[in-house]
């Protein structure tokens, strides 16, 4: 089992940072789609770490949103800068794909920095996300949630990072037209592809994807902290026993003072969680469209998980 120990809740960097280093893959895995053939050759090995440090702290953002952003929800991601202009900021409405911002205002008084990298000759990573996972979307987000864009044809992504190569025959920079810096099918910022074996010469992007399960790890591990939460206060006021079955798990959800957060019932977590009774001191939970099964134990200050991803064990 993996034990994860759960700090008093915290804000800024540092608890971004702590969250960040429990849950998130190891940089092999990050970096496991970018492989364009050209790709070495193309940029230098700080640009390549460059996306991934962007595609960690893109992940850091989404599983702390409902704290950093007003009426924010787990798992969302900023918009595109779709302007390009000097305070790189997202922008309404939202785009399918643009430069990735280089900073997000938060509510907590201080900005949210990404990336600047490419801001001195105008090549800055471009971006695209998933409409149910923007940041401005009101469709219900939780781990059942489809991402819906698609690299090489695997499918279930959220996110997508590219990174332009050098212009190529036919492309004008500096400009805010994606097909100046993109090619093929990413320019639609939908259906996008590492590499085209056809014509290699005509491409040189570089593509590093967010995969769906890769945010719920994060995710679901926060939506456990705030039902333990919930549980523990129930426990001694119970007769020192968590709930027996899941009617009187989701009755003690419903009744939970102080409350769930508002975007735990907005999201319908509720309909997504799977709880089981162990025994009066411990249960479990699991979540539709994540893998993992959370052991909590009272008076424990650890979760144990039986895997560290959502992803299907091999």
């Amino acid at each position: 089992m993996i034990g994860i120990h759960y700090a008093q809740r915290q804000t800024g960097a540092a608890l971004l940072i702590f969250f960040l280093i429990l849950f998130t893959t190891s940089a092999a895995v990050l970096l496991r789609a970018v492989n364009n053939a050209n790709f070495g050759l193309a940029v230098a090995n700080n640009a390549r770490q460059e996306m991934v440090l962007a595609k960690q702290t893109l992940l850091a953002f989404a599983m702390n949103n409902g704290e950093l952003m007003t009426g924010g929800t787990p798992g969302r991601f900023p918009c595109p800068d779709s302007d390009n202009d000097a305070d790189g900021l997202p922008n309404l409405p939202c785009v399918a794909i643009s430069r990735l911002p280089r900073r997000i205002d938060t509510n907590t008084g201080g900005p949210f920095y990404i990336s600047d990298e490419g801001l001195e000759n105008g090549q800055r990573f471009w971006f695209a996300v998933s409409p149910a996972y923007r940041q401005n979307s009101m469709v219900t987000l939780n781990s059942n949630t489809n991402g819906t864009l698609t690299l090489d044809g695997i499918d279930d992504i959220v996110a997508i990072i590219v990174a332009p190569g050098d212009a190529l025959a036919g492309q004008t920079r500096h400009n805010n037209t994606a097909s100046n810096y993109l090619e093929s099918t990413n320019v639609g910022g939908s259906s996008f592809i590492s590499s085209l074996p056809a014509n290699p010469t005509a491409f040189n992007d570089r593509v590093l994807p967010i995969y769906r399960h890769e945010v719920m790890t994060l995710v679901t591990a926060r939506v456990v902290r705030e039902i333990r939460r919930v549980l523990d206060l129930y426990h001694p006021a119970n007769g020192n026993t968590y709930p027996a079955d899941e009617p009187a798990f989701q009755a003690a959800l419903a009744a939970a003072a102080p409350p769930l957060p508002t975007w735990f019932t907005a999201n319908s977590w509720n309909t997504v969680t799977n709880y089981a009774f162990v025994n009066t001191n411990s249960f479990t939970l699991n979540f539709v469209g994540c893998e993992i099964e959370y052991t909590v134990t009272f008076g424990s200050p650890d979760i144990t998980r039986d895997q560290f991803s959502c992803e299907v064990s091999p």
